[in-house]
C-alpha cells in the first residue's frame, strides 16, 4: 500500500516530523483538550504542529497510516467546548490500532463517544470536523464524520480525499443515526464553495486510479502546482500559481496564494507488513522541501533530525514565500533539492531491517539538507 499525504494549515504554524514511542496501557492520556483512559501505544511516527497533542497524518510501526482533512458540513463544531479534534484522532487512530480496521473501530467509538469539539486552527481560533483516510498494507477506508455522526467506505483499488464531503449514497458503514441510502452530500454546508478542493481532489484522485502509484510518482502528484505532476520525466519546475480566486478556484495540490494557507508538511509512505516501514517526508512545501527517507524498523523509528528542528522549517518555509515571489530560485532550489531527493530515495529503497544502516542515511539526510538549505538561504541568526 503506498500513503501520500499533505498537510495545508496556516503558513505561519510550524509542523515537525517526530516519533511516538511504544507506551504500555494505565493512566491517563492528555489529548489536546481531554483527558482520557491510557490504552497504551504502539510506536509510530507522525507529522504534529507544534501546538498541537495530535497530528495532521502519520504511520505506526504496524504498517497502519491515517490522515485527515478539515470538511464544512451544516454541523457547526462547538470552539469552545473541550473535545476530540481531527487531529487527536489521527493520532489516537494510530496509537490503538495494528489494522486499518481497528483504526476504524477506535476513531468511531471515540467519536461517537465524545464527538468533535475545540479550536484544531489555533491562528484562526476555528472548529472543524474531518474527514480520514485509513489504510494498512492490505485495505483501509475512507471516513466521512459530521459531529459524531459518521460513514466509512473502502478504499478499493486507490482513494483521495480533500476539503470537502466525498462520499454520496456509496458509503458501507455508518453510526447508527445515519439512516441508510443517505446521500452525505445532503450534509455538505451548502454556503461553502468547494472549488479548491475540487481541483485537488480531481488531480489526486486521478494519480491513484489504477493502483501503481510509486512513491518517486507520489512525491511528483505532492507538487502539483495546477499544471499536473512534476519531477519525473519533467524535470523543470511548475511555478505555483501567482493568485487564485477568492472561492478557491486555482488551488493547487501544492497550496499556495489562498488566503493565508499553504502546504505546510508531506508524506510518503510503503506500508508493509514485514516489520519495516518505509517514509519519506518533507519539512514543508514539497516544491522546495526534499522529501527526506526515515523508517520504523522493527518498531523503533528512525528519523532524520533535521525533520523535528524547528528553524529548519522556518527556513524553508521564507524559502517557499521567496519562490512565490521569484520565479527562478525555484529552478536553482529544485536544482539541488531534486538531485538529493532522488540520491536518497534510491538509498532508502535498498535499504532493509537495519537499524544502523537507517540511523547512517537519516544522519547523511539532515547533513546534506542543511547543506542545500545554507546554498540558498541563509538562515536567521
Amino acid at each position: 500500500m503506498l500513503f501520500a499525504k499533505s498537510s495545508d494549515r496556516p503558513a505561519v504554524e510550524p509542523q515537525l516530523v517526530v516519533p511516538g514511542e511504544q507506551r504500555g496501557p494505565g493512566g491517563r492520556l492528555a489529548t489536546q483538550y481531554l483527558d482520557l483512559p491510557d490504552l497504551g501505544s504502539i510506536s509510530l511516527v507522525m507529522a504534529q504542529p507544534t501546538w498541537l497533542w495530535g497530528a495532521e497524518h502519520g504511520v505506526n510501526a504496524a504498517g497502519v497510516a491515517i490522515g485527515n482533512e478539515k470538511i464544512f458540513t451544516r454541523h457547526a463544531a462547538d470552539a469552545t467546548r473541550p473535545g476530540l479534534i481531527g487531529m487527536d484522532l489521527v493520532r489516537l487512530g494510530l496509537e490503538r490500532a495494528t489494522t486499518a480496521d481497528e483504526a476504524l473501530e477506535a476513531m468511531v467509538g471515540l467519536l461517537e463517544q465524545w464527538g468533535q469539539s475545540g479550536i484544531a486552527d489555533a491562528i484562526h481560533a476555528e472548529a472543524y470536523v474531518s474527514s480520514f483516510l485509513i489504510v494498512d498494507p492490505s485495505g483501509g477506508w475512507v471516513l466521512e464524520t459530521y459531529g459524531s455522526t459518521w460513514a466509512a467506505r473502502r478504499v478499493g483499488q486507490g482513494s483521495a480525499i480533500s476539503n470537502r464531503v466525498s462520499l454520496r449514497d456509496d458509503w458501507e458503514r455508518g453510526s447508527a443515526d445515519l439512516e441508510i441510502g443517505t446521500d452525505l452530500d445532503t450534509l455538505r454546508d451548502p454556503n461553502r464553495p468547494t472549488q479548491s478542493a475540487d481541483g485537488r481532489l480531481a488531480a489526486t484522485s486521478a494519480a491513484v486510479r489504477g493502483g501503481d502509484l510509486e512513491p518517486l510518482g507520489a512525491m511528483a502528484v505532492l507538487r502539483d502546482h495546477g499544471q499536473g505532476p512534476w519531477g519525473i520525466r519533467d524535470h523543470r519546475p511548475h511555478l505555483p500559481p501567482a493568485s487564485t480566486a477568492d472561492d478557491g478556484t486555482g488551488v493547487s495540490v501544492c497550496m499556495h496564494a489562498y488566503r493565508d494557507l499553504a502546504t505546510t508538511s508531506s508524506m510518503v509512505a510503503l506500508l508493509s507488513d514485514d516489520g519495516l516501514q518505509r517514509l519519506w517526508a518533507a519539512p514543508g512545501a514539497p516544491c522546495v522541501a526534499p522529501f527526506l527517507p526515515l523508517a520504523i524498523v522493527d518498531g523503533v523509528p528512525v528519523i532524520p533530525s533535521i525533520l523535528s528542528d524547528l528553524e529548519t522549517w522556518r527556513a524553508l518555509a521564507r524559502l517557499r514565500r521567496m519562490i512565490e515571489v521569484s520565479g527562478g530560485l525555484l529552478e536553482e532550489v529544485r536544482g539541488l533539492v531534486g538531485a538529493l531527493e532522488a540520491e536518497l530515495l534510491a538509498a532508502s529503497l535498498g535499504l532493509g531491517l537495519d537499524q544502523t544502516a537507517w540511523s547512517v542515511l537519516c544522519g547523511e539526510a539532515s547533513i546534506r539538507t542543511a547543506e542545500v538549505i545554507a546554498a540558498v538561504i541563509p538562515r536567521e541568526k
